[in-house]
């Protein structure tokens, strides 16, 4: 049970742990840190915040599965915001691009939790 508590843990400090270092090193104006934590906002953390709100559980998909669909989801839902605030009144600008992989990332680290929460209170009851 203390290792399943570990592996959530860790699964909610990566994508949240990229979004507060991004913004921290952009209040200091540190470019190249900046950069990095950046590319893993953009890359990484809504996807793997979406992977972990749909596969709660270690074992039911790989790391190197988890890693590659996170990738993969995280593209898509910046191509999705993208398209979104094309159309949308106040456009494309930085702005709105880091308003949506935040919001991605935070609503599906939410809906996550609470979904886990869920099924521990279930998993008591029995």
């Amino acid at each position: 049970m203390k290792k399943d508590k570990i592996w959530k843990a860790r699964d909610f400090i990566a994508p949240l742990g990229s979004l507060i270092l991004y913004f921290i090193f952009y209040l200091l104006n540190v470019d190249i840190l900046r950069s990095i934590f950046g590319s893993v906002l953009v890359l990484y953390a809504p996807g793997a915040a979406f992977m972990k709100f749909i596969f709660t559980k270690e074992e039911e998909i790989e790391w190197l599965e988890r890693i590659v669909l996170s990738i993969a989801l995280s593209i898509f839902f910046i191509a999705f915001s993208g398209l979104f605030f094309n159309y949308a009144r106040f456009g494309i600008t930085f702005s709105t691009g880091i308003f949506s992989i935040s919001f991605f990332t935070l609503l599906f680290l939410a809906l996550a939790y609470l979904k886990i929460r869920k099924q521990s209170l279930a998993n008591k009851v029995e």
